[in-house]
């Protein structure tokens, strides 16, 4: 998934606001600060964060990209903070309802936008078709970083 908010762009193309942390580094790169909660990997350069260690406004959207076939644990946020698994038999196509936001049909290698009225509850929920729930934190207490699954 990606998302944009305060300077940051969906392919991490951008740096931050400045006083975040971020800037550009000699080779091009983001520099950002390491640091992170028990059970996170700490951000590395070249990590996109949406929000989280350097930045505490939760994004207004977040775009994600369905890749059932490419599952695997969040690199950022702790198995208890990000429940959606690798080892669940995700199909190519399928419906999902996200809490608060609203029904879609996801497609392999498609995406869809969630930008919820009122802003990204602390848990992002989602409900397949198939009965399978699963959650993304969202309060940004835990990093949300461009490419993370």
């Amino acid at each position: 998934y990606a998302g944009k908010k305060g300077g940051y762009s969906a392919d991490g193309s951008t740096t931050g606001k400045k006083g975040y942390g971020y800037g550009d580094g000699a080779d091009g790169s983001m520099v950002g600060k390491k640091g992170g909660k028990k059970g996170c990997t700490p951000l590395e350069p070249g990590d996109c964060e949406v929000c989280g260690i350097n930045e505490s406004d939760r994004p207004e959207y977040l775009i994600l990209e369905y890749n059932p076939d490419d599952a695997v644990l969040s690199r950022f946020q702790p198995s208890d903070k990000s429940t959606c698994s690798p080892s669940v038999d995700y199909p190519s196509t399928t419906r999902v309802r996200i809490e608060g936001i609203g029904n879609f049909d996801l497609v392999a290698g498609g995406t869809i936008k969630l930008q919820p009225k009122g802003g990204f509850a602390a848990e992002t929920e989602f409900l397949f078709a198939s009965g399978y729930e699963c959650e993304y934190h969202t309060s940004c207490s835990y990093p949300v970083v461009v490419g993370d699954q």
